[in-house]
Parts: structure tokens; sequence; C-alpha cells
């Protein structure tokens, strides 16, 4: 019978220390299991993990510890088992591999025997994360093991190409309007950002005036300014402005007066908290 590679199946790797009767609801086991997964007929998933545990003994994952604990107390492999092999759909793998480990239950959610991290199916989904490997990955990614160590980053044709994939693409809310209610929360989290963050406030400023210093960054200011209002000529003084000889109506100066008066009142809360 020809196994086509689009086949899948799940597995479990046992542990040979403990036999006996192992029944979480409609499964039963002669051994404990520890992990379940899922791989691809005509693959070798179900064998990875023992070629990880014994030829990366730096890995400290859980899994391979139990391994290479179970090869040191028995002299054996521990036993892996094809629950069903030969499932043509992928969804229905991922399916069963869920429900294994949500009825056997992980050890690191104190629910039962299995080392697996996450909850099964595709992607990382109901993994957690500890303070201990949090730490590690922090520590492993520092100084000279980190890609980016000594000013090092992506090349310059790289960088020009991810700037130039970015340019022109609109973000989730451009060109939306926002609500009064929206625009005022905006401003009541930014006065209170720079209100109760004074370290922010000198950053900011220091950043500001360093950025002056340098000339070619003064210019591009002004080439900048310069390119707005050519765009925008509402915005120009003198005869050039929209705006010029135009009276602004009462309804106008309303929103205007009603705009400051609710300025105003935002930052009074924000004094009085």
């Amino acid at each position: 019978m020809n196994i086509s590679a689009d086949q899948f199946y799940v597995y479990l790797y046992l542990d040979p220390r403990k036999h006996g009767k192992y029944r979480y609801g409609e499964y039963e086991f002669d051994y404990e299991p520890f992990y379940v997964g899922k791989g691809r007929s005509n693959g070798y998933r179900i064998t990875n993990h023992l070629w990880e545990a014994y030829n990366h003994k730096d890995s400290n994952s859980h899994k391979c510890n139990v391994i290479r604990k179970i090869k040191r107390d028995t002299g054996q492999n521990p036993i892996t088992l094809k629950y069903r092999d030969n499932i043509l759909i992928e969804q229905d793998s991922f399916d069963l591999e869920k429900d294994l480990i949500k009825t056997i239950g992980r050890i690191d959610l104190k629910t039962g025997p299995l080392v697996n991290k996450t909850d099964g199916g595709e992607g990382q989904i109901g993994s957690l994360r500890t303070k201990r490997w949090r730490r590690n990955q922090s520590k492993r990614m520092q100084g000279k093991n980190n890609p980016n160590y000594n000013g090092k980053g992506h090349h310059k044709d790289t960088g020009k190409k991810i700037s130039k994939s970015k340019t022109g693409k609109s973000t989730a809310l451009k060109g939306k309007p926002k609500s009064e209610k929206h625009k005022r929360n905006l401003s009541i989290s930014r006065i209170k950002l720079f209100k109760t963050n004074p370290e922010l406030r000198k950053v900011c400023s220091k950043g500001q005036k360093e950025r002056m210093k340098n000339k070619s960054e003064r210019q591009k200011i002004s080439n900048g300014m310069k390119e707005f209002h050519k765009k925008h000529p509402g915005f120009v003084s003198g005869k050039n402005n929209g705006m010029f000889g135009k009276r602004i109506s009462n309804e106008h100066k309303e929103k205007i007066l009603l705009g400051i008066k609710e300025y105003w009142k935002n930052k009074r809360t924000i004094n009085n908290e």
C-alpha cells in the first residue's frame, strides 16, 4: 500500500519505566505517556526528538531531559506509539493532537504527565513562558550572540527594500475619521504620559536639541516644511493663505472656543489626579 506524503499521523512517547494501565477518558495506554505530537506520513517527526536529545546535549527542554533520563536508567529509547495513522485531512490530526493533550493533561498546567508546552495544533497556542525561560532567552541573545551586536543590522540594501515595501502603505487608521471621544482620549493620554513621565520629557527634549544641532537635520526639516506648504498652500501665511481676507463664521468661532475649553478641561482633570 502506498502511503501519500500528504497523509498525517498523531504519535505519543511513552515511559518504559512506568508500566501499568493508564486511562485518560477514552484513551488507554500500557505505559505512562509523556509527550504527544503530530507528523506527516513518510516523514521523520516521530524520531526527531530522539535525535535532538542525543545530538544536542545543550538542549535543556523538559522533553529532551526525560528522553535522556530514560536512556540512562534503562538503556532503551522511550516507547513511540503511532496512535492514529494515515489521516487524510491535516486539521483532523491537529484536532486529535489537541484532544489527547487536553485529556491526558500537561505537567506545566498541573493537569497531567505530558511535557508538551502548548495545547497542540498549529502554532504556539497555550504556550506558557516561565520567568526562568524568559531570563534564559534574554541572556542567550545578549552580547556577541545577538545578530545585531556591535552595530550590526540589516544590510543597507535590505534596509532600503524594507523601507520601500512600507512606503505609501496606509496604516490601519489612516483616512478613517476619529470620534470626538477618541480624540479626547488621545489628548488626555498624551498629556498624562508627558506629565507623569519626566524621564520621557528629558529624553524627547534632549533628542530634539541634539537633532537641531545637526545642520543636515535642520536642512531636512526646512525642506520638509517647504514641501508641506507646497502640498498644503492653505497653511502659507499672507495673501497666499487660503483663509486670507475671509471672515470666520460664528459657528466656526464657537467650535474653536469649545476646542480650547475642552483642552483646558482635560489638562485640569489630569492636574487634579
